[in-house]
């Protein structure tokens, strides 16, 4: 950091404003501030400590005495500090707490308190206000804290040697700030923590393997159990004697695998001729079962021999059934003949019966037809009547449609109207509606308004609440170790004494020692007399020299115990100032000015932090209460506002709305006043109509009546003429057809009679030469074509299957020719003793397999294991030493940190 110009403002001994320019200095580093004592040199540095971090450089100013008592009571006191760090220009104001006296118009003077406040200008023209946020800014561009600041950068008089004097891991704390070298810290502590990772990995393995090696099934192998179940493994030799033990079960495995192969042939062989024994067995059933049968077919034979005569005599028949079906179908067709013959004759009498009365009625109609001219001219005039009753019937139903519309379109001029108006009440309520929503919208922004700086007031609350608990615990924690310390102090300065006491118990007993040798004429070795008057004697027990040493040892690590448990309690009492200086300066800051909270005159004790604490809780539940009752404002003004939209979007629409119904109502309104006008004009024209119309018509309908009996007159007498003839023609188109039809039945009988008497005689024919005596036999003898089929497959199946018995009877008799039946159970019970052997074997080969298994894989584990235990034990030899050396388990007690520190220093 380098100053660039400080300016000082009614502050310590400086009453008015004063500016030091270190600019002028240029690149001169060097420079003196002298002067005789209070000219005010330590307040130039209480000023630059106070612009960056805002507290005096010594611990004897506090920040509500640094304005000047020499200044005006009305004047502001405040430093103006403008600095470079790393080529970046900064500039801070910062204002102490004070107070300062304002004249008012009526002449009065008011004294205002204000509070400490800082604005810290950025580089990127952003400034900073709140007093937290600048300090950590001014702590990250200056890599420093305040009292490091205090102890390196400025050192006021009489504190440099506190800096001196400081514990080694604060002044270590600081350096390592200034220097940058936490990068080899954290190389130290990667160190340490990789050996550490090693360590646990190696610890790991042995572990697994320790659980590999009780998995071991050593059979009746004592050495290898020995081996396993002592505490302190031989693992080498367990790997040997195992593979030992692999070696010896794989040859008791092939041995035992020969043994159960020969038993497997030998099964083979006697399930091979237990087989054969049933086949033959089973041969012997069969074949008196097969002579059974065919003694059965035997005397089934007649059956057979009765059902082939029937067949034949069957199929004779079939073959003529033919010539039957002809017979009859010329017979059914003579009768058919005969009758359509007679029905022919019949309607032929009939229809000339028919024709004679049509021919009679077709001369009246031709009568009729001729007067038809007469009814056709007096439809004409009907017609003409009734044209001219339309006109004015049409004018008299425009006239109705009119006084209609003009009714209709007055309706809907007035309904239109009504609806207009009740819109435009309607948009008029709507407005007002939404003008209350925008004051509740407003009301709403204010509440959320007020629920953020009460939330913001809780949390800054609770962070001072957490600070004190958090110095309660500090205190708590600084009794104990307090009292450690003592305890530690007593043990310490005990073990010191007794060995200073004994160091010179030993010193002296030395010269006595000396003297004991010492003759009269001979040189002392210590001062060179030849004259001995006083010889040293000794005196009491004289410690040895290992005892010594021994006591040298215990006051050292004594000593050492003592100064850690100081350091840890000197770090606490740190930590516990800058705990309470935080309170005080930082956030207690932020919620002095939150109703409840009065921290003008507090005394920071812990007894008026606890009543603080107490209070803040009070506090801290009323704000949540406070925050949940405008939340429920929120709700219900939410509630209100919830369908704004709805309602301008409703409100958008009832104005369009509007719109559209003043239009239709001058729509409607210019419809009625041209349909008024157009109805008087018709109405008038009605009446001319009416005046000249015949006074005889009573209706439409009537003339319609009129003309449509004169038209059915004339439509009947055509329908009669034409439907006269049409009958006429018709009766004497069926006569000629029937004529026709009689001619063709009679030639259809002469036909049908010939093919019967020509199938007759061939039938008869065919009975006699297939052997049947009469009709009679022939009708006994006929089978269907199914029931032949039957019939047929019945006596072959019979005779196949005759044949095919006597073939498998000579079969068999040929395969058991010089054979006899042979006792399956003695063989089977010859099988069953040697699958049981054979299945001993098997679980003893079974568990000769398991072992092997199981070991053959528990020893490439332990292997493979063990060589990775050997790797991780060379890389961890390596990493060890240098962690070891790096974090300064040393000679020289030196970390790396420090290694490097120094050559800073050099």
């Amino acid at each position: 950091m380098r100053p660039k110009k400080l300016i000082i403002n009614a502050f310590g001994p400086y009453a008015g404003k004063e500016e030091l320019d270190f600019s002028l200095l240029k690149e001169n580093n060097i420079f003196v501030i002298c002067g005789p004592t209070g000219a005010g040199k330590t307040t130039i540095f209480d000023a630059i400590s106070f612009a960056l971090f805002g507290e005096a450089s010594g611990k004897s100013r506090s920040i509500d005495s640094l304005k000047s008592d020499h200044a005006a009571k009305s004047e502001v006191s405040y430093v103006t500090l403008e600095f470079l760090v790393r080529d970046k220009e900064y500039k801070i104001t910062r204002y102490p707490t004070q107070k300062v006296e304002k004249v008012k118009k009526n002449g009065t003077v008011q004294v205002v308190e204000k509070k400490h406040t800082v604005e810290l200008y950025l580089p990127e023209e952003k400034v900073i206000t709140k007093t937290t946020e600048a300090k950590e800014e001014i702590e990250k561009i200056l890599g420093l804290n305040a009292e490091q600041f205090k102890q390196i950068v400025m050192l006021p008089q009489g504190e440099f040697r506190k800096l001196l004097e400081a514990e080694s891991k604060d002044k270590e704390s600081i350096f390592r700030n200034i220097f940058g070298t936490e990068k080899f810290l954290k190389f130290q502590d990667k160190l340490k923590e990789k050996q550490l990772v090693l360590k646990r990995k190696i610890e790991a393995d042995k572990q697994k393997r320790e659980a590999y090696i009780t998995k071991i099934d050593f059979a009746d192998n004592e050495a290898l159990k020995n081996l396993i179940k002592v505490e302190n493994k031989d693992i080498l030799e367990i790997i040997k004697l195992l593979h030992q033990l692999l070696d010896e079960d794989k040859i008791k495995e092939e041995s035992l695998k020969k043994i159960i192969d020969s038993s497997n042939k030998e099964i083979f062989k006697i399930k091979e001729d237990e087989v054969k024994a049933k086949e033959i067995n089973e041969k012997f059933n069969l074949k008196d079962k097969v002579s059974n049968e065919l003694n059965l077919m035997e005397e089934n034979k007649k059956e057979i021999e009765d059902k082939e005569v029937i067949l034949e005599q069957g199929r004779k028949a079939l073959n003529l059934l033919h010539l039957e079906k002809s017979i009859l179908e010329a017979k059914k067709e003579i009768e058919a003949s005969k009758v359509d013959i007679n029905n022919t004759e019949k309607e032929v009498s009939s229809l000339l019966e028919k024709l004679k009365e049509c021919t009679v009625n077709y001369e009246r109609c031709k009568e009729e037809d001729n007067n038809k001219n007469t009814l056709i001219e007096e439809r004409s005039k009907l017609k003409e009547k009734k044209e001219k009753y339309n006109v004015y019937k049409e004018k008299e139903k425009l006239v109705t449609n009119l006084v209609v519309e003009v009714e209709k379109h007055n309706n809907l001029k007035n309904s239109t109207k009504a609806q207009f108006d009740k819109v435009s009440d309607e948009i008029d309520n709507l407005r007002n509606k939404i003008i209350e929503i925008s004051k509740k919208e407003v009301e709403r922004v204010q509440l959320i308004k007020s629920i953020d700086d009460k939330k913001r007031s809780k949390e800054y609350l609770l962070e001072v609440y957490k600070a004190i608990k958090k110095y309660f615990e500090l205190k708590e924690k600084h009794t104990v170790m307090y009292d450690k310390y003592i305890s530690v102090e007593k043990t310490y300065i005990s073990a010191k004494n007794q060995y200073e006491q004994s160091e010179i118990l030993f010193r002296k007993g030395m010269a006595g020692i000396l003297a004991l040798n010492l003759n009269e004429g001979e040189p002392c070795p210590v001062c060179g007399s030849v004259n001995h008057p006083n010889k040293a004697s000794i005196k009491g027990e004289v410690p040895s020299e290992e005892k010594l040493e021994q006591l040298k040892k215990i006051s050292e690590e004594e000593k050492s115990v003592h100064d850690d448990v100081l350091n840890k309690l000197t770090v606490i009492n740190n930590e516990i100032k800058n705990q309470l200086d935080s309170i005080e300066n930082d956030k207690l800051e932020k919620i002095k000015d939150i109703n409840g909270i009065d921290i003008n005159d507090i005394q920071y004790n812990e007894e008026n932090l606890k009543i603080l604490n107490d209070n803040i809780i009070v506090i801290g539940k009323s704000l949540a209460k406070e925050i949940d009752a405008l939340n429920e404002k929120i709700k219900e003004i939410d509630k209100v506002i919830e369908g704004k939209n709805n309602d301008e979007n409703f409100l958008k629409t009832l104005m369009e709305n509007q719109q559209l119904l003043d239009k239709k109502y001058n729509e409607e309104l210019l419809k009625y006043q041209n349909i008024q006008t157009e109805l008087e004009k018709e109405k008038a024209l009605l009446l001319e109509i009416k005046e000249i119309l015949p006074k005889d018509i009573e209706s439409e309908n009537q003339l319609d009546n009129e003309i449509k009996i004169i038209e059915n007159k004339i439509v009947k007498v055509e329908k009669d003429l034409k439907d006269a003839l049409d009958l006429l023609t018709n009766i004497q188109k069926s006569v000629a057809e029937k004529k026709e039809a009689l001619l063709q039945n009679n030639r259809s009988l002469e036909k049908w009679t010939d093919i019967y008497n020509n199938k007759n005689n061939e039938f008869n024919l065919a009975l006699s030469k297939n052997g049947f005596e009469s009709y009679e036999k022939y009708s006994e003898s006929k089978i269907n074509e199914e029931e032949i089929n039957i019939l047929d497959k019945t006596i072959q199946s019979y005779y196949q299957k005759l044949r095919s018995k006597n073939d498998q009877l000579q079969i068999l008799s040929g395969e058991l020719e010089g054979k006899t039946i042979i006792n399956v159970d003695e063989i089977h019970n010859k099988l069953k003793d040697k699958e049981k052997e054979l299945n001993e074997y098997n679980i003893e080969n079974k568990k000769l397999y398991s072992r092997i298994s199981n070991n053959k894989d528990t020893l490439k584990y332990i292997e493979k294991i063990t060589d990775k235990i050997k790797d991780d034990e060379n890389n961890y030899n390596v990493i060890g030493e240098l962690s070891e050396l790096a974090n300064g388990n040393n000679v020289e007690r030196i970390t790396f940190e420090r290694y490097v520190l120094a050559a800073y220093f050099d």
